[in-house]
């Protein structure tokens, strides 16, 4: 069942909410009940893992809340009329965090060594309709398939085929680069993940955060009075047996599964839950908040905190702003 969360989270995907200006300050600080067993992407395999991932990297493609397929370092694609190959054409400008800048090389050797049985990533299955990969020009990628494929585009937004510097693959398990909103601080195994804000991402105005932590704390009991203390801004996976203490709190606000069909059966479906005591200033200054957009589906109207826009994005909202005090459009 936690497999189908994550999936499904992943696959809504977000598109760029916020208009405000301002720039923000503070870290969100993050609770996750098991410790990261891989940093290098193509290697992920544990749900937390998705929150590091989307925070650092970024694919070719992601899927919006509507479902549909949307541009990230690919600004556009094309297919030829047999589906068997499959152009994309390359943000210009993207600079991964070492100062670098993306180009159509990047994308080759990432595929390859995706597809490399040594590297062992669980998403060469994903490309196994590739037939060669190329690149045409510096912001330019061809890829050739041995049969008809209408949804290849979708597959880029799967977190394990996020993009990596070719000069950089080898050092990516203790020191990972990526072209994502955040950049890797550091990780002490078992305890905490620091992210720093990437100056240089391309969405212009994003990050509005300085930093996100992701804290290891494995008993639930611990997360939910870290959370009530104010010690941390955003549980991740709520204990379902826990939701009932924090129906009619005042300081914390439960977003509730969209999947009522699995709820209904009542099985142990995990939740996310954020406060807004005190100790979520950082998460107000950086004008998170939550919204219902035109399809009754919640959202962060902040595009730098990929991760959550991700997780919230599954969520049905009937309370007020999670950890807000600006909103946007």
């Amino acid at each position: 069942m936690r497999r189908l969360i994550l999936a499904l989270t992943l696959a809504i995907g977000v598109t760029a909410a916020a208009t405000a200006p301002a720039l923000a300050q503070g870290t969100l600080r993050l609770a996750v009940g098991t410790t990261l067993n891989q940093l290098d992407p193509a290697k992920t395999t544990i749900g937390d893992e998705y929150i590091y991932v989307h925070l650092v990297f970024n694919g070719l493609s992601r899927i919006a809340p509507d479902m549909t397929v949307k541009p990230d370092l690919a600004e556009s694609w094309t297919a030829s009329e047999d589906l068997k190959t499959w152009t994309f054409k390359l943000r210009s400008g993207v600079k991964f965090h070492h100062g670098r800048t993306l180009d159509s090389e990047d994308v080759v050797s990432t595929m390859k060594r995706i597809l490399d049985p040594a590297t062992g990533s669980r998403s060469r299955t994903s490309l196994n309709m590739v037939d060669s990969v190329e690149g045409v020009d510096p912001l330019t990628v061809q890829f050739k398939l041995n049969i008809p494929y209408a949804g290849f585009a979708d597959i880029f937004a799967d977190r394990q085929l996020r993009i990596v510097p070719k000069d950089k693959a080898g050092e990516l398990s203790t020191q990972p680069i990526g072209t994502g909103p955040f950049m890797f601080k550091s990780w002490s195994p078992g305890d905490r993940m620091e992210l720093v804000k990437n100056p240089n991402y391309f969405e212009k105005g994003m990050p509005k955060l300085d930093g996100v932590t992701l804290l290891i704390i494995p008993e639930a009991a611990a997360r939910i009075a870290a959370l009530e203390s104010g010690s941390i801004d955003i549980l991740w996976n709520l204990p379902y047996e826990s939701v009932d203490k924090f129906k009619n709190s005042s300081t914390i606000r439960l977003l509730a599964s969209m999947i009522r069909r699995v709820l209904s059966r009542k099985n142990p479906v995990g939740l996310m839950i954020c406060s807004t005591a005190a100790g979520s200033a950082a998460a107000r200054s950086a004008g998170l908040g939550y919204r219902l957009n035109s399809s009754g589906v919640t959202r962060l109207t902040d595009r730098s905190v990929v991760w959550a826009e991700r997780m919230v994005a599954m969520t049905s909202w009937k309370g007020s702003w999670c950890a807000s005090s600006v909103t946007a459009g």
